[in-house]
């Protein structure tokens, strides 16, 4: 009999349906994101807000490209030099939540 617990013996899926993120699904993540990709994300910085009864003031979505990867990181690379960075969880949970938003 093994001392593991019941759940470490369990194979998870991909997703879980109740919103977590599994390391499998940030894995896939990593593995299918390459250098120079260009991926969709929603961000508060570089944006001003145009419009002052906005229910969402400051946040845009903006699409950039990936400048690197890290183990715990990907900094994406906006239209005019700006760069941000993201943990990877942050960008599997979009992808879960939305499967469009890696291109």
């Amino acid at each position: 009999m093994s001392n593991r617990a019941p759940s470490m013996n369990t194979v998870h899926p991909s997703v879980d349906p109740r919103g977590g993120i599994y390391p499998a699904e940030i894995d896939r993540i990593k593995n299918k994101i390459k250098l120079g990709d260009r991926i969709s994300v929603t961000t508060m910085k570089g944006y001003v807000n145009i419009n002052p009864d906005s229910t969402k003031p400051g946040i845009a979505h903006r699409r950039g490209t990936v400048i690197a990867k890290h183990k715990h990181l990907i900094v994406l690379e906006y239209p005019g030099g700006l760069t941000e960075a993201f943990r990877w969880a942050e960008i599997a949970g979009k992808a879960a939540g939305r499967r469009t938003s890696i291109c």
